[in-house]
């Protein structure tokens, strides 16, 4: 298995493991890969987003992908996790851990005061919290949404 950058034209083979991280959670709506595709594609090609694959051959069973920002009071730098789903046959393992490294680094390599996560609250709330917790993560916010049908 390899990990590296997902190219723009690799961004269907997502397909996958999008259609599990939303079958994972009922807060999740409709997946449309076209518009997936369209949103992510600038932001690759700027450099101020990016998508790390795990691959296994031609097939991504994990992923993570982020951007970077300016905050929007101070101006500091700082990169967000948008997504972040390894395929549960390959959870556990050190690739699948290998994944937030390559975000961390490429985020550490833009000069990012800090990394933003985030977990699903119905979605292995418990895993993920002390696994950020291990990685030095500290909870800073709850975000709460309401259905406007």
């Amino acid at each position: 298995m390899l990990i590296r950058e997902v190219k723009v034209e690799e961004l269907p083979m997502l397909q996958e493991c999008a259609t599990a991280f939303y079958a994972a959670s009922s807060h999740l709506h409709e997946f449309k890969m076209d518009l997936f595709s369209a949103t992510w594609k600038p932001q690759i090609e700027r450099g101020v987003g990016v998508i790390f694959g795990m691959f296994e051959g031609d097939r991504i069973v994990g992923t993570i992908g982020g951007l970077v920002s300016g905050d929007l009071y101070s101006g500091e730098p700082y990169s967000i996790e948008f997504f972040y789903y390894v395929l549960p046959e390959f959870r556990g393992t050190i690739l699948s851990m290998k994944l937030y490294f390559a975000f961390e680094r490429w985020s550490r390599e833009r000069e990012c005061s800090y990394i933003q996560m985030a977990a699903l609250a119905d979605s292995m709330p418990e895993e993920m919290a002390e696994m950020y917790r291990r990685l030095g993560f500290n909870p800073v916010e709850v975000t709460y949404r309401k259905e406007l049908a």
